[in-house]
């Protein structure tokens, strides 16, 4: 029985570890790793344009920058994220690919799935003039204020 018990209290402190990383409403299944890389909108799902948040857990500021598909321009849509920092993007491309970089001298490539936390958040459909691929919200220092940022613009979780 105190082993069930304590199983059961491990288990119950892994689920709070767990649901700590992301906020309420957002879940990691759209989400891929590879590497250096990290990979956003990797399913088929009706909604065009979602959400995602990140969050830095390493010790040192996290840079991302867009690897589009060949034979397509992009600005790269470049973002450095602090530690312990929450940031947001609209994305309606399918197979998102961001690098994470160092933002030391060296950009040294990084395994994004140790530095950061990455899940989509649902959000009620996305306003006309939210729409696009763009970082939402930047460097915030908790999830309120990523929240007020998001809704702000017209996107509500």
């Amino acid at each position: 029985m105190k082993k069930l018990l304590l199983g059961l209290f491990a288990l119950c402190l892994s689920g709070q570890a767990y649901a700590s990383y992301y906020p309420r409403g957002c879940t990691p299944k759209t989400v891929t790793f590879f590497g250096e890389y990290v990979v956003l909108n990797s399913s088929e799902k009706d909604q065009k344009f979602r959400v995602y948040v990140f969050y830095n857990n390493a010790y040192y500021p996290v840079s991302f920058q867009h690897l589009p598909p060949a034979k397509q321009v992009s600005s790269g849509l470049p973002s450095t994220l602090e530690p312990s920092h929450w940031a947001a993007i609209v994305v309606e491309q399918k197979n998102f690919v961001l690098s994470c970089t160092d933002q030391g001298g060296y950009q040294t490539k990084l395994p994004c799935h140790e530095v950061v936390h990455v899940c989509e958040l649902a959000v009620s459909p996305v306003m006309l003039s939210s729409q696009g691929e763009y970082w939402i919200s930047e460097n915030k220092g908790s999830k309120g204020a990523l929240f007020s940022s998001i809704r702000s613009e017209g996107i509500y979780p």
